[in-house]
């Protein structure tokens, strides 16, 4: 796959069709130039019951898979126009050069029922589900000129539930078509984007004529969970909650969500190269899964790499009576940023942290029920912190960057470079 030093730096006359703006295509394509590729699991198919269990059974609950495919369709359809658009998942498809490539993937999962701790009969539920927008483009190349596949936008989001204790299935259906009881549904996010953003380009060259500088973008590298916040999350009961995935997935979609930064999920490409995934709709399967396992697999220096490592987690009781506990929870977290096309520079660094106290009713603690409690606690922590960093990077609020412990005559230089650094990543 080329390199952006290469991309940016080589003619690309034998290749115009590839790198024109989106309402110049017409002119160039010989078929429609956008095109729906489907909804897929990030995961292998034999690890969906496991991993995506209440997404799958939510979907299906719902109409099915094929009813979420229309809905997706039906959207980008309205969005660009029902003559330019055509339905890959019913029918197998050429490759088309010049063409966009839509899908919409379901990355994570994860479900917890808490008690009331105001005293009622029912549970309640924190459903979260990350998911990402994924717009490509691909070439299969001949004798002469390789394949070539390019990522061009990722868009990571996450849908909550929260409300009363309902079968898990159900909170999904309602996460995909309603109003999920906290923000936009899965497909009106979807609808959102896919209109708000117009993608108005396609892969251009700064010299061609109307053409800017293709957006960057950032990825979540690795993420670290120091062993001290390790034997926290063991004594607390949580650990398969603050997980790895957890993290990643939730700073990725904070990072999208509050920039609308062009923003890589958390973990793993499967839908990308699986035979069934996004390759399955296409005449030449095999080829297109073979471009796009070399294209992954290599060195991806248009990225910004993000590095977050769990440095403490810390739970501490306040007060106490008879009837009740209090605890005061805080999470620290280190994250690093750094620019891969200058050859990994460091250009963030810093600690961040976050707290909040609440009351725990003793009854819940004879009944062995805190576990819960904490996961969704420590769960919605995590969240806030990462939208707090980038929310306050954004709109340089230093009010919110100091809530979570970020000082300005330390970091100030920091926050501009990374803001810096989100506006070349913003198509």
């Amino acid at each position: 796959m080329i390199n952006r030093r290469e991309f940016l730096s080589k003619s690309v006359l034998s290749l115009t069709s590839f790198f024109l703006p989106l309402e110049k295509i017409a002119n160039a394509a010989s078929k429609d130039e956008v095109i729906w590729s489907g909804v897929y699991y990030g995961v292998p198919t034999p690890e969906v019951p496991r991993l995506l269990n209440a997404v799958s059974q939510g979907i299906e609950a719902s109409g099915g898979l094929s009813a979420l495919q229309k809905k997706c369709f039906d959207l980008l359809a309205s969005t660009y126009g029902a003559e330019n658009v055509v339905n890959g998942v019913l029918e197998k498809q050429e490759v088309e050069t010049s063409s966009l490539y839509f899908m919409l993937t379901f990355d994570f999962e994860q479900f917890l029922d808490v008690p009331d701790i105001a005293g009622g009969a029912s549970d309640k539920m924190l459903g979260i589900i990350f998911n990402s927008i994924k717009v490509v483009q691909l070439s299969l190349g001949d004798e002469d000129v390789r394949g070539r596949f390019k990522v061009k936008y990722t868009i990571p989001f996450y849908t909550k539930f929260i409300g009363d204790r309902v079968p898990h299935k159900t909170a999904v259906k309602n996460m995909l078509y309603d109003s999920a009881g906290s923000g936009l549904s899965i497909v009106d996010y979807y609808a959102n984007k896919i209109n708000g953003l117009g993608f108005k380009e396609i892969f251009c060259t700064e010299d061609m004529e109307g053409c800017g500088q293709a957006p960057l973008n950032f990825r979540v590298s690795k993420v670290n969970i120091q062993k001290k916040a390790v034997l926290a999350l063991e004594e607390l009961g949580i650990s398969k909650y603050l997980s790895e995935s957890f993290i990643g997935n939730s700073l990725a979609s904070a990072l999208s969500m509050k920039t609308s930064a062009i923003t890589s999920p958390f973990g793993s490409t499967y839908a990308f190269s699986s035979y069934d995934g996004f390759p399955s709709i296409f005449f030449e399967r095999d080829k297109v899964a073979s471009i796009t396992d070399t294209a992954l697999s290599a060195e991806n220096d248009d990225a910004y790499e993000l590095e977050v490592t769990l440095i403490k987690v810390i739970r501490k009781k306040t007060q106490s009576s008879k009837t009740r506990r209090g605890y005061k929870r805080i999470l620290v977290f280190g994250v690093k940023v750094f620019d891969g096309y200058w050859d990994r520079k460091q250009i963030f660094k810093t600690a961040i942290a976050i707290d909040a106290s609440g009351w725990v009713p003793t009854s819940l603690i004879k009944k062995g029920r805190v576990k819960e409690l904490e996961a969704k606690a420590f769960s919605e922590l995590t969240i806030t912190v990462f939208e707090k960093l980038f929310d306050g990077v954004a709109n340089s609020s230093w009010e919110t960057l100091g809530s979570i412990g970020m000082k300005k005559d330390k970091t100030e230089k920091m926050v501009n470079d990374l803001r810096v650094a989100i506006s070349k990543s913003v198509p």
